[in-house]
């Protein structure tokens, strides 16, 4: 052994080490299976406890691991832990579905047969009868993607849920002869549920009526589906047949209406809604009243001609989540959020096409739900001198988010006068993002910050106040329970000095991020110095 790692040795197991590790263990013991991973961030001797002490997770923690059809490799940290400890399970597998398009069958068969040994092989494949949720994840569907998802199917017994993230359905879809055969022979009657998810809300070129078809054959593989969640648009053949499975769908206000007059029965609990140019009472009715077990709607208000405003005839007390683009053409001095007082998620993105104008009233409102804020504005035809937000509408629209955790702002300008208004009227907000079109002369200066004693993240963009030492030092005071700092075009060469002067003075700072970059820096811990490791950000969201 040499002289180095005799030393170490000696160190690990000095009277200091041992007291010190008794005392992890047994703090590690009153812990809950989650703290106890995350503890894994904020020392290096977690991993090792975790692993050595049979007192500590006595009960399953699970575990998410991602796959590639294509030689599959292992993409969860924990693995290692997995097998010294069984109380890992692995409960949930995503499936990255790699393009085979344009292969012949000989080479699909080929990639298949290579993907059904490496899940043998893997060295967690006696784990698999645990797994009970698999997403699959593709660019594009076609009979290949099946024949994989068959062959996962057949390894993890106990499937409950299976989720599909995708980004485009193709207008036709054909079963193969042979894939249908092979189907036959799947026995998954445990599984229960089927999500569909597409990997963007706005683009509803992603669905094909025809699509309903793909669906309809797919979900009658499985005899003992309860749920059937993410459907997407309206067709009546389907929705009839799957009546009592439906209990969520993306659905254009139309689509709405349509289903009301078919009379269909499907009894929904979560909906998402699209308001392209109008809604109607009679509709708002079938949803409060007749929805009897709908508790949540994410409703979206874009516009496709001219404005709209909600009515207040109309019972929006459903609605969770509200997203909102608000296009002011003529000055509106009420309060549009009064009708929404249950939302606890807003995205409110307001273009102006004069200046100057009114957009929400002077009268604030008291959202008790609200949680999450994000506020986007845009101007036509702007001028250099013109005042883009009415102070009034803009104070009392933020004492209206009072209760909100998180605020997310992208305007044209901000001024130090408006963020005051935000440390005042906000005592609950632990994460802000700040975007904004300034230039240096029109910076917002960190070192007058205000006081945001609960804020933990932030990010916002780099101007030359960043700089000074002093100014930094003031920013740190008046957020010190900082946990992530992201700054936005700052420049290489001075990040390294920023974070030297964030790390001495905010001593629950763990990550610093700049730019847009994957990399990010980790404070770590080591013989009582508190130090950055860079990490590539990939892999530190596949740790959480």
């Amino acid at each position: 052994m040499n002289q180095d790692n005799e030393d170490e040795t000696k160190s690990n197991i000095s009277p200091i080490n041992m007291l010190f590790n008794e005392i992890l263990e047994t703090i590690f013991a009153y812990l809950s299976g989650t703290d106890q991973l995350n503890c894994r961030l904020a020392c290096v001797l977690w991993n090792e406890i975790l692993c050595a002490d049979p007192r500590l997770l006595r009960k399953s923690i699970g575990i998410h691991v991602k796959l590639r059809n294509v030689n599959p490799e292992i993409l969860h940290p924990c693995i290692g832990i997995m097998q010294r400890n069984s109380a890992f399970k692995i409960f949930k597998i995503t499936l990255i579905s790699q393009s085979v398009m344009g292969n012949s069958e000989e080479q699909i068969q080929d990639q298949l047969m290579k993907f059904h040994e490496s899940l043998l092989n893997l060295n967690f494949s006696e784990n698999l009868r645990y797994v009970t949720e698999i997403c699959i994840k593709y660019s594009y569907l076609n009979a290949q993607v099946f024949e994989f998802i068959f062959e996962l199917l057949i390894q993890c017994s106990n499937v409950k849920k299976l989720t599909f993230k995708f980004e485009v359905i193709p207008e036709e879809f054909h079963w193969t002869p042979n894939l249908d055969e092979k189907w036959k022979t799947c026995n998954c009657d445990s599984i229960e549920e089927i999500h569909f998810q597409p990997e963007t809300k706005d683009n509803r070129a992603i669905f094909f009526a025809q699509s309903f078809g793909l669906f309809e054959s797919f979900c009658d593989k499985f005899r003992n589906i309860k749920r059937i969640t993410g459907i997407i648009g309206y067709n009546s053949t389907f929705y009839r047949k799957y009546t009592h499975e439906i209990k969520h769908a993306w659905i254009v206000f139309n689509e709405l209406r349509q289903l009301i007059q078919d009379d269909d029965k499907v009894k929904f609990d979560h909906l998402d809604i699209l308001i392209l140019n109008s809604d109607d009472l009679e509709s708002w009715n079938y949803l409060n009243f007749d929805q009897t077990e709908l508790k949540d709607i994410s409703l979206k208000i874009v516009p496709f001609v001219g404005s709209f405003l909600p009515s207040p005839l109309h019972n929006y007390e459903k609605v969770k989540s509200l997203d909102f683009k608000l296009i002011v053409s003529d000055p509106y001095n009420g309060n549009f959020l009064s009708h929404f007082i249950n939302i606890e998620d807003l995205i409110l993105e307001i273009s102006y096409r004069s200046d100057n104008r009114c957009f929400f009233g002077h009268e604030s409102t008291e959202l008790a739900k609200i949680r999450k804020v994000k506020l986007v504005t845009s101007c036509f035809e702007k001028r250099s001198d013109q005042k883009l937000i009415c102070d009034e509408c803009y104070n009392a629209m933020i004492k209206s988010f009072k209760n909100t955790t998180e605020l997310s702002i992208q305007m044209d300008f901000i001024s130090m006068k408006q963020l005051n208004l935000i440390g005042q009227e906000l005592p609950s907000l632990e994460k802000l993002e700040i975007i904004t079109a300034l230039s240096e002369s029109g910076k917002l200066q960190i070192s007058m910050w205000p006081k945001m004693f609960n804020l933990k993240e932030i990010t916002m963009s780099y101007n030359s106040e960043w700089i000074e030492i002093s100014s930094i030092s003031n920013f740190c005071m008046a957020c010190p329970n900082l946990k992530k700092i992201h700054l936005i075009e700052i420049p290489d060469n001075g990040a390294k000095q920023i974070m030297s002067i964030l790390i001495m003075n905010l001593k629950y700072l763990r990550i610093f991020q700049y730019n847009s970059t994957q990399t990010v820096f980790l404070v770590e811990e080591a013989n009582g110095e508190r130090k950055f490791t860079e990490k590539i950000n990939s892999k530190l969201d596949e740790m959480n």
